[in-house]
């Protein structure tokens, strides 16, 4: 890499640091937010030849959200898994919740991916990629709102990232 893509990388990871994160947060269920991110990626993925599975739960997933950037987070995470797969390959989609917490995850069919990068893959510097600065943005939206980004190899092969937020309140009107 040239001097000149080093500074910008590390221009866009100080940017996505130090830059206020503004959230306006309603009751949703995020299935529909999954709902709209699926059907972009899955014209992708025909043109690919990737598979893109979302196997909505029956039960609603409900949490106080802002719908715009935890659409951008979730998008950031199907392209990272997209980009890692290859023609014959899937992306499998879930979405889990219980009283306290909502689950959003993506798994891939590549290869995985050792320790001690899973660690460094949603941090701004990790990865000068779109995808790369994409999941930085991602673990920024995630954590602005209470939650957590992961990242795990999958037992069955492949990368599994994700994140986890706190379910809304039983006594929030949806």
């Amino acid at each position: 890499a040239s001097i000149q893509a080093t500074i910008d990388k590390q221009l866009d990871a100080r940017a996505i640091e130090e830059s206020e994160l503004h959230l306006d947060t309603r009751p949703v269920n995020m299935s529909d937010i999954v709902d709209n991110a699926v059907v972009l990626h899955r014209m992708h993925g025909e043109s690919a030849g990737i598979q893109v599975d979302f196997a909505r739960p029956s039960a609603a997933a409900n949490a106080l959200l802002d719908g715009v950037n935890i659409e951008q987070a979730i998008n950031a995470l199907i392209a990272y898994a997209m980009g890692r797969s290859v023609a014959g390959g899937s992306v499998d989609i879930a979405v889990e919740s219980t009283a306290q917490q909502l689950t959003f995850s993506v798994r891939d069919a590549g290869e995985a991916i050792p320790q001690e990068a899973l660690g460094k893959l949603f941090a701004a510097s990790g990865d000068d990629s779109r995808e790369g600065l994409g999941l930085a943005i991602a673990r920024k939206v995630v954590n602005g709102h209470g939650g957590q980004v992961w990242a795990e190899n999958s037992e069955g092969g492949g990368v599994k990232i994700g994140f986890d937020l706190p379910a809304a309140m039983p006594s929030v009107s949806f």
